[in-house]
């Protein structure tokens, strides 16, 4: 599977969102009843308008969870003197909390930037109280690291690719809910550290310039001369060459192929009937070009393009054109090829261009949407019984029964990261009350709806 990118000048504008979301990161889980998404509200992202939120509620059946966020950033090298090193300043803000665990339990997440393991970083921080981590938007914890890596290049593009990552594996304590924050990711250039091979001009010895000139101009003189020559002789060329065709003889009638010249034809020379037994070679349009289209997907190995991600569109097309035939003149469609024109793609780089590109991504792909092995299961104790409701999200859910389900309850059930197909009952009235500040009479009308949906 292929991982959309960013160009660099949009990475800290899309490093908070995923990009089921046309942000950055591409997200990858253990578990099916674990989530990911981009968050907007202003607690807990703060200062920025989204943050990354990967979470797991209580119904969770796994005693461990682990998530990977993965992201290209596409980088113009001409900036760079078409360097293939770069010294980059990655860096990132992370908070996490568990309802079961006390603050201060430290994870270890690792961080990668680049194709090879020689970027690769772990580094351990503690979790936020849970009391205050869906309440305060302080984060403590900022993840930085500087190093080298080599830009990966695809083809002939003007651009080059840095991968990155963040990994790490949770607990999940039984009927425990745990949150996991991500946002205010950068990545900086500094420097490039080996600059493309070509020649330089030394600014500090320009008295030798003068004199270089003075030794051009004969070169040039004569260069001139000699052009002017070459063209007349052309010219000359061409004007025998016309002078011998106009003294061969017109042909009349009577040759095969044309028809006689009359008083209407003013001197113009009518097409006479082709020869019997042959047809004048037909030009008509091929309008089925699937034949003649040559995508960058097809050029790309099939376990790659096959998921390929971009959700900008389609994906950018080199067609290419078979040779022709007598019978078939095949064309390149407009409509059907969405190729970006040099002018406009190097405006684009110019001013960072869109959020997500649209060539193809580096041939390096790693380990990116490869399964994470799930962690223990708990399946037997799990309280929760998926039921086969309507209503899937908590949005419709209250947007249904909005004369009982108020906006404070629907947040405190999203808080809860509670389902329309959960059980209330799973969840002790203690639980409900201590963890979600969810009272007996709200409790009792989750029940309500609860039966009254089951029974649909």
């Amino acid at each position: 599977m292929s991982v959309p990118y960013t160009f660099i000048d949009q990475f800290p504008a899309q490093s908070g969102s995923a990009a089921t979301t046309g942000g950055a990161w591409l997200g990858t889980l253990s578990a099916n009843d674990a989530r990911y998404s981009t968050a907007t509200i202003s607690t807990p992202c703060g200062d920025v308008p989204h943050c990354l939120w990967m979470w797991v509620n209580a119904r969770g059946a796994y005693e461990t969870y682990s998530m990977k966020y993965e992201a290209n950033i596409s980088i113009p090298m001409s900036r760079y003197g078409n360097a293939n090193q770069l010294s980059f300043n990655w860096s990132y803000k992370i908070r996490w909390g568990c309802s079961a665990l006390p603050g201060g339990y430290n994870l270890t997440p690792n961080s990668r930037v680049g194709s090879s393991d020689a970027n690769s970083y772990s580094t351990s921080f503690g979790s936020t109280d849970w009391s205050t981590i869906t309440a305060s938007d302080d984060w403590a914890t900022t993840i930085s690291h500087s190093g080298t890596t080599p830009i990966e290049r695809y083809g002939s593009s003007s651009l080059g690719f840095v991968y990155v990552s963040i990994d790490l594996t949770m607990p999940h304590p039984l009927n425990s809910s745990v949150s996991y924050y991500i946002k205010g990711a950068t990545f900086d250039i500094t420097t490039p550290t080996s600059a493309a091979v070509g020649s330089t001009e030394n600014p500090s010895s320009p008295s030798n310039e003068p004199t270089r000139k003075t030794n051009l101009t004969p070169a040039i003189v004569g260069a001139t001369l000699g052009v002017i020559a070459l063209l007349g002789l052309i010219a000359f060329f061409v004007f025998l060459l016309r002078r011998h065709r106009r003294k061969e003889v017109v042909p009349t009638g009577e040759d095969e192929g044309f028809a006689p010249m009359t008083h209407r034809s003013d001197s113009m020379l009518l097409a006479g009937p082709a020869p019997k037994g042959e047809r004048p070679p037909s030009v008509r349009w091929n309008t089925d070009t699937s034949a003649y289209l040559t995508t960058e997907e097809n050029l790309m190995p099939v376990s790659e393009s096959e998921d390929a991600i971009l959700p900008s569109g389609s994906r950018a097309d080199n067609p290419t054109i078979s040779p022709a035939t007598d019978d078939v003149v095949p064309i390149r469609p407009e409509s059907l090829s969405h190729t970006e024109t040099t002018e406009n793609r190097q405006e684009e780089e110019r001013q960072g261009g869109s959020v997500v590109g649209t060539e193809a991504p580096p041939p390096y792909r790693g380990s990116v949407g490869t399964p994470i092995a799930p962690g223990p299961s708990r399946r037997n104790t799990n309280p929760f019984i998926p039921l086969p409701l309507p209503m899937r999200t908590l949005e419709d859910f209250a947007r249904v029964h909005r004369a009982e389900v108020s906006e404070e309850l629907e947040q405190k059930l999203r808080r809860a990261n509670y389902l329309p197909s959960d059980d209330p009952d799973a969840i002790s009235d203690e639980v409900w009350e201590r963890e979600y500040a969810v009272d007996a009479r709200e409790l009792e009308v989750l029940r309500r709806l609860y039966q009254r949906n089951n029974d649909i």
